[in-house]
């Protein structure tokens, strides 16, 4: 597509190009220990957007077995996805559960679902072995059916991030309590 076409669009139009654009394209890869499946509020109203939970799209990205975590991310037409289903319009809490090595951290995620985008730099945690959470803002979603993207934005130095999973935590509640890692992946 030309340069700036998007300055033409609204954001809404831009994620329904966005989700044809995916409906339409090749399927995503498959691996094991990933299944992606719908994506609905728990009984505390947060959706866990897990790794193995996710579509993963494009060459040079992966579903590591040993944390169950997408990683290997050295593409940055890569992305993954999942489809939220969503029972009434909220505001939420983007918390992400990742690692990075020191050396690798900069680049720079974009996070999209329904209208809503957040873009940050991806922190480093100390090395690929050391995952973290944080939250990185907030999102206001209207109810209904929608297509979640992580992706790179837009070029990537290295290797983007190992994620585990992607939180979205009502506005304002007490921040999720990931759970531990297990012991390493090997080395890049």
């Amino acid at each position: 597509m030309p340069e700036g076409f998007e300055q033409f669009f609204k954001p809404k139009e831009i994620a329904d190009l966005l989700a044809y654009l995916d409906s339409v394209s090749t399927p995503p890869r498959r691996f094991a220990g990933n299944r992606p499946a719908l994506i609905q509020p728990d009984a505390a109203g947060a959706l866990r957007l897990r790794s193995s939970n996710a579509e993963i799209h494009g060459d040079g990205i992966a579903f590591e077995a040993r944390y169950q975590n997408i990683g290997a991310w050295r593409n940055a037409n890569a992305r993954v996805a999942w489809t939220v289903q969503l029972p009434a319009a909220a505001s939420y809490d983007v918390w992400l559960h990742w690692a990075c090595a020191d050396d690798e951290a900069g680049d720079t995620f974009r996070f999209q679902l329904g209208n809503s985008d957040l873009t940050a730099k991806v922190p480093g945690t100390g090395s690929w072995d050391r995952f973290q959470s944080a939250k990185f803002g907030r999102l206001e979603l209207p109810a209904g059916q929608h297509r979640a993207v992580f992706a790179a934005d837009p070029a990537l130095r290295g290797y983007l991030i190992d994620l585990l999973e992607v939180r979205l935590v009502p506005a304002g509640a007490a921040p999720p309590d990931f759970e531990p890692v297990a012991a390493g992946n090997p080395a890049r």
